[in-house]
């Protein structure tokens, strides 16, 4: 995020702000007796030396009757993806965090979720990763959830930023074929669903960078909504992916964006936002020519004159794309950026040698 531009949900030390009070949906269901247990998710953040992001949300727990259905894997996780999409949020919950000795308390926004930053001057923050005890503080449900939110700081000495797409980028998701899009979300759990040929090796030398032995921190965006963000998070792991933090869409459509990880034109935005973050860093684009990658990544390189290092579009072959896409990767090359635009992941690794964004193969 933009430190210097973005309000955070909270204050320090116990100071509350007004805009998300609690809700008369969750006074209705409380005093009805109506609310189940909360659960505070946790996504993973990321920040600086001065100031570290945490969000999440809190939900309702949705119950075990996805336990009659483990016999049978399909379904299984059928019930468990539509549960996970179904989602009661609780607006207006009060949390607590607790961050290098300080207190701060906030309210979730009108879909449950929260973002808060959390401000070090007296101290700076270490690379790696911080994470942040959270608690709330009234009973909902009949508990007290509690959690712990991860959020990563990147080496000063990075050599530089990767920014990568997810859905066919990272993971196969046929995100131009809805009715196969639907059956892998709907009945693929993390463990079953496959990464795009030759993607986990390169990812793994990227965030090494040229020297081999670098930390360059790496950021994941996806059109899929928030309620996903756990197995996205496990796919990650499973496949020995680079962690790192995730940018995903509130997906609410009969009720308003969240106000706190809500954006019609969140992948521009967050890119944006993290080239404000960390603006000593150069940056490497990687996306697929579909769902208006190549647009975007030309949309940043212009605004970001010498800041991108590279652009990476894996081809799906759609004829209705092709000449726009090609237009887009010419005029990027006549600008000094260089761009390779191929239905192989394997050809991105020797143009990144030459590049001297990676160590060479032995």
């Amino acid at each position: 995020m933009d430190y210097r531009n973005q309000q955070s949900t909270a204050t320090e030390n116990g100071t509350l702000p007004t805009v998300s009070r609690p809700g008369k949906k969750l006074r209705l269901k409380k005093r009805a007796g109506l609310l189940r247990d909360a659960e505070i998710l946790t996504y993973r953040g990321h920040g600086t030396e001065r100031c570290l992001q945490i969000k999440g949300r809190v939900i309702e727990t949705a119950g075990k009757k996805t336990a009659l259905f483990k016999h049978n894997k399909k379904l299984y996780n059928f019930f468990t993806t539509i549960r996970s999409l179904r989602s009661n949020e609780i607006p207006g919950a009060e949390l607590e965090a607790q961050f290098r000795g300080k207190t701060y308390r906030f309210y979730t926004d009108n879909e449950g979720f929260f973002l808060l930053n959390l401000w070090c001057d007296d101290e700076p923050l270490e690379p790696g990763w911080h994470a942040v005890n959270l608690q709330l503080m009234d009973s909902i449900g009949g508990n007290r959830a509690t959690a712990a939110v991860h959020s990563y700081v990147p080496p000063a000495d990075s050599e530089f930023a990767v920014i990568s797409d997810i859905d066919d980028t990272v993971l196969n998701s046929s995100a131009f074929n809805k009715i196969q899009q639907v059956k892998l979300t709907l009945f693929k759990d993390a463990a079953s669903r496959t990464a795009v040929d030759e993607v986990v090796p390169l990812y793994q030398r990227l965030v090494k960078g040229a020297s081999g032995h670098a930390n360059n921190p790496m950021f994941y965006l996806s059109r899929s909504g928030w309620n996903l963000n756990n197995l996205l998070e496990e796919f990650l792991d499973l496949n020995e992916l680079p962690p790192g933090p995730m940018f995903l869409r509130d997906l609410a459509w009969r009720e308003a964006k969240s106000i706190a990880l809500g954006s019609n034109n969140h992948k521009i935005d967050y890119i944006r936002s993290l080239m404000n973050t960390y603006p000593h860093l150069s940056f490497v684009l990687i996306g697929d020519s579909g769902q208006h990658d190549p647009e975007t990544f030309w949309q940043i390189a212009m605004e970001n004159p010498g800041r991108i290092k590279a652009v990476y579009l894996h081809d799906l072959e759609r004829k209705s794309r092709r000449e726009a896409v090609a237009a887009i990767c010419s005029d990027l090359q006549a600008r000094g950026v260089p761009v390779v635009h191929s239905t192989k992941v394997t050809g991105y690794a020797e143009h990144m040698e030459k590049l001297g964004l990676i160590k060479p193969a032995e």
